[in-house]
């Protein structure tokens, strides 16, 4: 059973260095890499994903509500702004259904809703989007120095920091060619939501 964690660390390092970029701009790319580890698992000897589903997922719900309540806190100061929290059901392939909140944001006749996306990305911790009539603004979970991969990078996959010991914070990320972390504040997210609305 080592044995087969240890080829699954090491695969799960690779999908997540290399393919990162991929997987945040395209998500038919994803969810194939995510089928093929998914059925490499199954062939290795037994869907371990489960094992771990419940402590992910309150990890996961217990980081967006921290966000959830960083923004309240940021937009405290913005008058004629209102906060609602609603309920909505999150279906994760192959785990199910759970229920999550989704933050809407309401200032004057325009709205902006934040939602989870998705609890499993490579590459990144928790994915949130922030959609208004405007556009979308995309949130992303990730180490703090995050970058995207170089790809003719030679240093080798297992010799990379695991990212669960890492100090985890929010970023936007941009959508590609170019893709960006931009690193989340007050005033980032205040800029971010108006551009939107």
């Amino acid at each position: 059973m080592e044995d087969i964690l240890k080829k699954l660390r090491l695969k799960a390092v690779f999908y997540k260095y290399y393919f990162t970029q991929l997987a945040l701009n395209r998500g038919q790319v994803y969810m194939n890499l995510e089928l093929i580890a998914y059925t490499e698992i199954i062939r290795m000897g037994g869907n371990i994903m489960t094992e771990n589903w419940e402590n992910k997922k309150k990890k996961w719900m217990e980081s967006i509500e921290q966000f959830y309540n960083e923004i309240e806190t940021w937009m405290k100061s913005i008058p004629d702004l209102k906060i609602i929290h609603e309920a909505i059901e999150l279906e994760e392939k192959n785990k199910g259904c759970f229920n999550i909140e989704r933050m809407i944001i309401k200032a004057g006749k325009k709205n902006a809703v934040l939602k989870p996306v998705e609890t499993v990305i490579m590459g990144v911790h928790a994915s949130l989007e922030l959609q208004g009539d405007n556009g979308i603004v995309k949130f992303v979970l990730v180490p703090e120095d995050y970058k995207i991969p170089n790809l003719f990078d030679n240093t080798r996959f297992e010799n990379k920091k695991d990212s669960d010991a890492e100090k985890l914070i929010w970023k936007i990320v941009t959508s590609s060619p170019l893709v960006k972390f931009i690193d989340m504040n007050k005033e980032v997210f205040t800029e971010s939501l108006m551009r939107i609305l």
